[in-house]
């Protein structure tokens, strides 16, 4: 996907960029130059006040804002274009006025199609700062960074992206790998306790540069689900929990990469430290050994008289397996795409096929996990809630946190 969400255009100031948790690409006005050789240009000044400001209240997404801002050293060529394109303009709507001839009608509008590709060139020559917020770890101040984003050929938004996804500014692919650096340096602290739930988890990533910057959270859900199936998850990485039991201080539906199926990741999925989660599984191994029945070691032993015999001869054989008898599957849909389109491709590409094999048991179940920071409008609290209600929901219901 694209490096950013959004997209942004000349905003008069912080309070006309609204909070999100996605990635946007805010660009700069022409008041707000950057000559790329000092921290007191307009644009630097304009782009922190962006991503830690809206209005007067600070900003809680810092780390989902980048500002392009127009070169100060090429904004003097795109003026003199713009003019030089407005002054032909302006010749050709007064043709009349001036008497202009056929041929001198035509040259106008040669001179306005040229001026106008010269103009486009221009820009893309001009807004090529990108203007980031960064910071090295929790102890140290925020301050801007800047990478140039030149070569633009068609769209500055496109070659921005391509040139911020390749210097890792902005990340559309993550690792289990990077989770598990970030959790044992920038987040050590938290990760000492070896749990953290994935909605803290993102919540940290948007609010601190000195996390990655991901795309959207997406990203990173790809990235925790990535885990189940990595083999150096003990290595580097953790295992996946469905919540846990503080009076037992074991984990509740925990799921070890390569021995257990992934499951869904939701906000309240709780990433767990290998060791916890291997000294877990190795209690609930001897407790289940300890439950079995003991066999009587004394069955096939003959008494002295030989009285009793064990029978010689081949074991019975096992049932034979039924192949293909039971299916299960999990499909997390993208909630930034269309929804809709996605249901649709489910029921058609698989299971209506499953319906037509006539199962002895088929069961469906949807479960819908959301969550924002500031609390849902009432009039989608008022709908969601309502439809709910028609469409049968077993668990229809908003929390307060």
């Amino acid at each position: 996907p694209a490096a950013f969400a959004d997209v942004v255009f000349a905003p008069e100031d912080s309070s006309d960029v609204a909070e999100a948790e996605s990635v946007r690409l805010v660009i700069a006005g022409p008041e707000h130059l950057h000559d790329g050789k000092s921290y007191d240009s307009a644009a630097h000044a304009f782009a922190k006040s962006i991503v830690t400001t809206r209005g007067t209240a600070p900003r809680l997404a810092t780390n989902t804002i980048v500002v392009l801002a127009p070169a100060q050293a090429r904004w003097p060529d795109l003026e003199r274009a713009v003019r030089n394109y407005l002054a032909w303009h302006a010749i050709k709507e007064d043709r009349r006025l001036l008497d202009l001839t056929q041929g001198q009608v035509e040259l106008a509008d040669a001179r306005i199609t040229a001026m106008n590709t010269t103009v486009k060139q221009r820009i893309n020559e001009t807004w090529v700062w990108a203007l980031h917020p960064q910071q090295a770890d929790g102890a140290q101040p925020l301050s801007m960074s800047q990478s140039k984003v030149d070569g633009a050929t068609d769209s500055i938004v496109r070659t921005a992206g391509e040139r911020l996804l390749k210097q890792d500014v902005v990340i559309n692919h993550f690792s289990m790998q990077g989770i598990a650096i970030e959790l044992q340096n920038h987040l050590r602290s938290r990760w000492n306790s070896g749990r953290i739930s994935v909605g803290e988890l993102w919540e940290f990533h948007t609010r601190y540069p000195y996390l990655a910057r991901l795309r959207d959270k997406q990203v990173l859900l790809d990235a925790v689900r990535s885990a189940m199936t990595d083999p150096a998850w003990e290595q580097l990485g953790f295992a996946l929990a469905d919540g846990y039991d503080e009076a037992t201080g074991d984990f509740v539906g925990l799921r070890l990469p390569i021995e257990d199926p992934g499951g869904p990741v939701t906000d309240a999925t709780l990433l767990v430290s290998p060791p916890l989660a291997r000294a877990q599984r190795e209690r609930e191994a001897a407790a289940a050994a300890a439950a079995e029945p003991t066999e009587d070691r004394d069955i096939g032993a003959a008494d002295a008289s030989g009285s009793a015999r064990l029978a010689s001869g081949p074991a019975p054989a096992a049932p034979a397996s039924i192949p293909n008898a039971k299916y299960s599957g999990i499909l997390d849909l993208q909630p930034h795409g269309n929804l809709r389109d996605q249901v649709v491709t489910l029921v058609e590409e698989l299971l209506e096929h499953i319906q037509a094999a006539e199962p002895d048991t088929f069961e469906i179940q949807v479960t819908v996990d959301a969550g924002k920071r500031q609390g849902f409008p009432e009039s989608t609290v008022r709908v969601v809630r309502e439809n709910g209600m028609q469409l049968g929901l077993s668990r229809s219901r908003f929390e307060d946190l």
